[in-house]
């Protein structure tokens, strides 16, 4: 164990001890199989096993009923439960009231694994000590501290997939209008990848808009509309691409589409987020993690992302 964990790069393991195994590898010009280690993870992976885990999943009470929460947390649940894991929902508000207390009582009913789901607001869980106790995987970017190893949609990629989209029906003129806590919140892969389209295909980029959430959105949106005219809108969300169409004030033509770069809902086009498959590989992250042994506050924090795709026809709505 002490040298699969060596070769793997696994911590926990001794300066001293790390060295004389790394030195006994490249004496004996040890190379690492990767035809082996595939079938090593395929038998470990359909494994039957019985339940020798359990995990924690992290819910927000006032967010538990919307449809992207539910089905997160429907495909964290079957694919946890296929790979042999029992999995519990635990409340947020609780963990946030008395982290060191509720972790202790977590961790007491054998409790190995936690899976922090999205929030309405921005979390700043207590740096305690029994974080060490636990693999942690955070499917949200609204966990700011401590730095887990994060499970997160490829927003890049998504506003690349919209863009494309917008380009190969013949709209020049692509309006980008975000909240700005949305795109800081995703470390402005929004913005960025919209910016990087145009450049690569050297159009004339229209002014981004990252408008607020207040009451002020309204005259933000219709001051830019109004200076930019783009013959399509890229917006947030399902929510605010009906919010523009129906109490925005501004008479949008039903030729230019509002497109959603997040969440859709019932809209009929823009991303889906695929939040059953954002779910499913959490667990499976996860379960990697306890099989490793990787617990704590990881030093170097990883990142896995999730592609969405682009739903509906544009030209049958226009």
């Amino acid at each position: 164990m002490t040298v699969s964990r060596v070769l793997n790069d696994r911590p926990y393991v001794r300066t001293e001890v790390r060295e004389r195994v790394l030195a006994a590898a490249n004496q004996c010009n040890y190379r690492p199989d990767p035809e082996l280690r595939k079938l090593m993870s395929n038998l470990r992976t359909r494994r039957v096993r019985r339940v020798q885990a359990r995990l924690g999943m992290i819910v927000e009470a006032a967010q538990s009923s919307s449809h992207y929460r539910k089905e997160l947390l429907s495909g964290a649940r079957r694919r946890a439960e296929e790979l042999g894991f029992a999995l519990e929902t635990v409340c947020l508000e609780e963990l946030c009231e008395n982290p060191q207390a509720v972790l202790r009582v977590l961790h007491n009913r054998g409790i190995e694994g936690l899976l922090l789901t999205p929030t309405a607001n921005k979390q700043r869980f207590a740096r305690v000590g029994r974080w060490a106790e636990f693999s942690v995987v955070a499917a949200t970017y609204m966990v700011s501290s401590p730095e887990f190893d994060l499970v997160v949609h490829n927003h890049f990629r998504n506003m690349e997939l919209i863009c494309q989209a917008l380009d190969d029906h013949g709209f020049q003129r692509i309006g980008l209008a975000i909240p700005k806590m949305i795109d800081e919140l995703t470390h402005r892969h929004l913005s960025g990848s919209f910016g990087v389209f145009h450049l690569d295909s050297d159009r004339v980029m229209l002014p981004v808009l990252r408008h607020s959430n207040s009451a002020d959105r309204k005259a933000e949106f219709k001051e830019w509309y109004e200076r930019v005219h783009p013959d399509s809108i890229i917006v947030g969300s399902g929510e605010i691409a009906q919010w523009v169409v129906d109490r925005s004030g501004l008479a949008i033509p039903k030729s230019i589409p509002v497109v959603p770069a997040l969440n859709r809902g019932p809209w009929p086009f823009g991303i889906d987020l695929v939040p059953n498959l954002m779910g499913s590989t959490a667990s499976e992250v996860l379960a990697r993690m306890l099989e490793h042994g990787q617990k704590g506050i990881p030093e170097h924090p990883t990142v896995t992302m999730v592609g969405g795709r682009f739903d509906g026809e544009i030209d049958r709505l226009l």
